[in-house]
């Protein structure tokens, strides 16, 4: 593409536009022995398209510079990425741009070195491109322009390696355009992006745009004159991309599309299994470059594993993604006014917590902390976070743990002839009936709190404790019920033999319990049995063949079976 570099610095006026140092052949091209694998590189002749894809990286990440940016400024700029000609010389394009970085009329550099040594071309290409990011202070940045390796921060550095020109202008501002206020598709920074999208992550991926706005730039779309930016800081909403080449052994990643993991790094190896949208990997070591010399894939290949140990293969860049951290949530109970956890430092976290949502932002340890009223036992809470590239973190989620104890139960009236418990609790709780240390029955309360327990005889006056635990194991306070005296005594008997002369009658019965004698419905006699049961009656002579009833009633007020006798 045509260079506009040059007449646009010397327009722009600005004291930073021949910044760099002139440079000798002395250039550090160091990082070209990473590529010594693939032969020597020899003067003239054209190296494998995949050894330049090993230059260009390794170039990149030697002048931090992601990859994907160098690569498609090179594919930009030389889409063949070739040094030289067919006959060997030097590849030169018709406006005078050098070999595969395409550099014009760059005096900082050697022209005799950008023509014949292809490491030099590629430094000097990414020493130009880096030029622009930290030297141009005429060109907008985003609020984390400290963050070199994310691929939208490059957006002014790749338009400005080019040219600030109304003819990249990111938005079109001819008047009598159709594409009026609209992006400048045309523009070599939007061209270079959806090479970055082909290219290295096969179209998985949108990058983040920026917010423009028609008043952002100052130009004459029918002059030469360079661009003036009014704007000079952007904060970008979407989500931005870290470079995929960063990952290193233990890095956890996720897929960002249907992909397949391979024997081998190449495209033709063998299938090993496909894996779907958002299935979590561990790298297992540094990537690799397709093996077949001639391919023309631009992105790399990581060697993975899934995190349960059963896949393992090769799987491309180009459908990998940071994998951020899920987020810890300390432990709430439903007395709790606040819930807490951490995360990543300085990052906004979103909480939800029944139909109610907070965001709030972690501190420089990564701890955030928010006042809420008491939840009720068993409300799910999440919690999420959007990192400084606005990426969203997977969901963490936990339960109010149930703290509160059910109130004490509601117990029916319990005698000693009762076998059965009965009463109403907390639904569902567990009830549990003590007498002394020992349990002597348990129950479970049904969906309106209501249970029965079964029990033994209990003897009269005993104190039973009676609880409901719920399905947390929270325990209520204790119901206290005296076991009453329903146990009628044993019926007297009446050892004295009565006859129409008879006026005493003696007995035994349960001691002091009060004996009553009937002749039919009329009471003869009473009297209350001594402390060893024993009782004697004065009664007046009864007839002949009357029968006498004897009762003892204890102090419960239980009335035994009568005796009966009859007159003699």
């Amino acid at each position: 593409m045509k260079k506009l570099l040059i007449t646009g610095i010397l327009l722009a006026g600005t004291a930073s536009a021949f910044a760099l140092p002139a440079h000798t052949s002395a250039l550090d091209v160091s990082w070209s022995s990473k590529c010594s694998s693939y032969g020597e590189l020899k003067v003239g002749v054209n190296p494998s398209r995949q050894h330049v894809n090993c230059l260009l990286t390794a170039a990149a990440l030697a002048n931090s510079i992601p990859p994907e940016v160098l690569k498609s400024v090179a594919v930009q700029e030389n889409e063949n990425w070739v040094q030289y000609n067919s006959d060997g010389s030097p590849f030169v394009s018709t406006d005078n741009g050098i070999g595969l970085m395409q550099l014009t009329n760059q005096p900082q550099f050697e022209t005799s070195k950008l023509e014949n040594d292809l490491t030099y071309n590629i430094q000097a290409g990414a020493e130009h491109l880096n030029s622009m990011y930290h030297e141009r202070t005429d060109l907008p940045k985003t609020t984390i322009a400290d963050q070199k390796f994310v691929i939208e921060n490059w957006y002014f550095p790749i338009m400005a390696y080019n040219g600030i020109k109304p003819v990249n202008s990111p938005i079109v501002k001819s008047p009598n355009s159709p594409d009026y206020g609209k992006i400048n598709r045309k523009a070599y920074q939007e061209e270079v992006s959806l090479k970055i999208v082909k290219n290295e992550y096969m179209e998985s991926i949108s990058l983040a745009q920026y917010p423009f706005t028609l008043s952002d730039f100052e130009y004459d779309p029918n002059s030469e004159r360079n661009i003036q930016f009014t704007k000079k800081l952007y904060v970008l909403s979407g989500e931005l991309h870290e470079s995929n080449y960063t990952f290193s052994a233990g890095s956890r990643v996720k897929v960002t599309d249907n992909v397949n993991v391979r024997q081998k790094p190449d495209t033709q190896s063998t299938l090993i299994k496909t894996l779907t949208t958002g299935t979590e990997l561990v790298v297992t070591g540094p990537f690799a470059f397709t093996e077949k010399m001639s391919n023309k894939n631009q992105f790399v290949w990581y060697p993975v594993k899934t995190t349960d140990n059963k896949i393992s293969g090769y799987v491309s860049s180009a459908y990998l993604k940071k994998m951020l951290i899920r987020p810890v949530i300390h432990d709430v109970d439903d007395n709790d006014t606040s819930i807490s956890g951490s995360t990543l430092p300085n990052s906004e976290v979103t909480i939800q917590f029944g139909a109610s949502k907070k965001v709030i932002y972690t501190d420089s340890k990564g701890i955030f902390k928010t006042t809420v009223q008491p939840l009720r036992a068993d409300t799910i809470i999440t919690a999420f976070y959007k990192d400084s590239l606005n990426r969203l973190s997977p969901l963490a989620e936990t339960r109010v743990f149930d703290k509160t104890p059910p109130s004490k139960p509601i117990v029916n009236p319990i005698s000693s002839i009762s076998v059965k418990v009965t009463g109403k609790a907390e639904a569902y709780s567990t009830i549990e009936i003590k007498s002394g240390k020992t349990t002597i029955g348990k129950a479970k309360t049904d969906a309106s709190g209501k249970f029965s327990a079964s029990i033994k005889n209990q003897a009269a006056g005993l104190t039973l404790r009676v609880f409901a635990a719920d399905a947390s194991g929270n325990i209520s306070e204790k119901t206290e019920k005296v076991i009453a005296d329903k146990t009628p005594p044993v019926r007297p008997v009446i050892s004295t033999t009565i006859t129409t002369k008879t006026t005493t009658v003696s007995g035994t019965a349960e001691k002091n319990s009060i004996v009553t004698l009937k002749a039919g419905k009329h009471v003869i006699g009473t009297k209350k049995a001594d402390a060893y049961g024993k009782f004697k009656i004065i009664i007046k002579p009864q007839k002949s063949r009357t029968v006498i009833f004897g009762t003892a009633k204890d102090a419960a007020g239980n009335v035994s079976s009568p005796y009966k006798v009859t007159v003699k």
